[in-house]
């Protein structure tokens, strides 16, 4: 992986800063610049471009966490491919496009760069000066191999040594030639003692076919013990099931007698018990407002005590009541007199004009002499002397008056039946008054 150039767009206490790395032929650059002018900050840069920046608020005393931006080109020095990308600080997709509009996979980067990680990259490629200054100081208290020292301050290995050391005595920790605590000597041991126990377990191809047999056979009798066993589980089961019920059998006995008394009952529909709770709130509505009146009643009785009463009209209450009640039934008969009347004149009108129609022009002309008296029963009794009906209205009248008589009958019957409902209503609203409170059967 060549990095052909890298922009510091917004990193440090750079802004909008491009360096040209591309020229040739062997891309050797050296960069140099007095203490504090950004070496160690490009340096940075190019680890934040190719691994991503860490989430500490490094490199922000200029721009802040979400405007630094570094960027740049790389090309694949086998292929010729280059990427042109835009890094930011973030925790997801912070590998952009060169327009930092779109993310780019992270698998992209990494066959750019040949699948080497952040740790090897600065221990090989990156080393600031104070991993030179660690180096170094790794050399000076060195007593072995310089060679092996010098690979050490060259791959950030300072403490290889120390860790050299650490790694034998975790060695001895394991195993000891002639040890017995180490844990794999424990392990040795164990194993050794498996495979006399192994060796002691070992039986002879008839003695185990023997021990085969004896076990298939415990086994058959461990099956049929268990058949019993289930059977006499079922049959334990069974009778305290009976033994529970002995009890309940007087109770059982008596509800099949009670039932039977009403097994010929008809089956109430689904709508009797939204039927029954109505009847029941209604009853209980008819109650209060009994009550009620009840209550009314004895108001007045309370009020009507203290007030007196005239002994002579006492002793003539029947007498007083019989004659308000003629005076109402006169009234009432004054009325239906009137009544009465005001029909007969309508009928008498109506009567006369249908003899009208019925009798010859010439007798028209008798019934409308104004010299007749003007009483209406003498008019109608000269129209009914001389009629001159016609066969066809003969006939008519003949099918009315059998269609009256028909009609006539059914009224009679549709009167009777309704007297009769209204008795069978009586009673049952009588009835249900003298019933008492009824319980919810839900």
């Amino acid at each position: 992986m060549i990095l052909a150039r890298l922009d510091l767009i917004a990193y440090g206490r750079f802004a909008g800063v491009s360096l040209d790395l591309s020229a040739g032929p062997r891309r050797f650059h050296l960069i140099y610049g007095p203490n504090e002018s950004g070496k160690s900050t490009s340096l940075r840069a190019i680890t934040s471009l190719l691994f991503g920046m860490s989430h500490a608020a490094d490199d922000c005393f200029l721009h802040n966490s979400a405007q630094v931006r570094v960027g740049g080109r790389l090309v694949d020095a086998t292929t010729g491919t280059t990427l042109e990308c835009i890094r930011r600080r973030g925790r997801k997709g912070t590998l952009r496009d060169a327009e930092d509009l779109n993310p780019i996979d992270e698998s992209v980067m990494q066959s750019m760069i040949g699948g080497i990680d952040r740790e090897n990259f600065l221990s090989r490629f990156g080393l600031s000066y104070e991993a030179l200054v660690k180096g170094g100081t790794a050399i000076v208290k060195g007593s072995g191999d310089l060679g092996q020292i010098l690979f050490a301050a060259g791959a950030g290995l300072g403490r290889l040594r120390e860790i050299q050391s650490a790694l034998e005595e975790e060695a001895s920790d394991l195993y000891l030639p002639r040890g017995t605590k180490s844990r794999i000597n424990i392990a040795l041991k164990q194993l050794d003692d498996d495979r006399r126990a192994r060796d002691q377990a070992k039986v002879a191809s008839a003695e185990y076919e023997s021990l085969q047999e004896q076990l298939h056979n415990k086994q058959r009798e461990a099956n049929s013990l268990d058949r019993d066993l289930r059977e006499c589980t079922a049959r334990l089961v069974r009778l305290k099931n009976l033994q529970l019920a002995l009890p309940l059998l007087p109770a059982w006995n008596s509800a099949n007698d009670a039932f039977a008394k009403v097994a010929n009952a008809p089956d109430l529909d689904d709508e009797f018990i939204e039927r029954r709770r109505k009847a029941s709130i209604d009853c209980e509505i008819a109650s209060q407002r009994l009550e009620s009146l009840q209550s009314t009643i004895d108001e007045l009785t309370q009020q009507l005590m203290p007030l007196s009463a005239d002994p002579i009209v006492l002793s003539h209450g029947q007498e007083i009541e019989s004659a308000f009640q003629e005076i109402s039934a006169q009234r009432q008969a004054d009325q239906d007199r009137t009544e009465l009347l005001r029909d007969q004149r309508a009928l008498d009108l109506e009567i006369t004009r249908l003899l009208q129609q019925l009798i010859r022009p010439s007798e028209h002309a008798a019934i409308c002499d104004p010299e007749l008296p003007a009483d209406s029963n003498s008019e109608t009794s000269i129209a009914l002397e001389r009629p001159s009906i016609s066969d066809p209205t003969r006939a008519a009248i003949h099918d009315l008056a059998a269609k009256h008589a028909g009609v006539a009958s059914r009224r009679d019957d549709a009167s009777e039946r309704l007297t009769a409902c209204q008795r069978r209503l009586a009673d049952v609203v009588a009835e249900l008054e003298n019933l008492g409170p009824i319980p919810d059967p839900a």
